[in-house]
């Protein structure tokens, strides 16, 4: 199986780093998005990155989903995990 690329939005915390981590336990590459970076994609090594996201403003979403094809060539999984209160 290739390797894939993976975006977790609220992927810093709770069930999102949960998923995030279980996508990285199997090989896969994980862009991190959330609107504050807690230092988890550091921690976590080469195929984890974190990437600053507001998924309120479509300009964000647009350049996550651009920084994940621009960091591996494809983007093969768009997690949606993101709450808003």
């Amino acid at each position: 199986m290739k390797e894939r690329t993976i975006v977790v939005t609220g992927g810093t915390a709770g069930i999102g780093a949960a998923i995030a981590r279980a996508f990285l336990a199997i090989g896969d590459n994980v862009l991190m998005g959330a609107r504050h970076d807690n230092g988890l994609a550091a921690t976590l090594g080469e195929r984890a990155r974190f990437q600053r996201v507001d998924m309120t403003r479509p300009a964000e979403i647009r350049a996550l989903v651009n920084e994940a094809i621009n960091w591996t060539g494809c983007l093969d999984v768009f997690v949606n995990n993101a709450g808003l209160s």
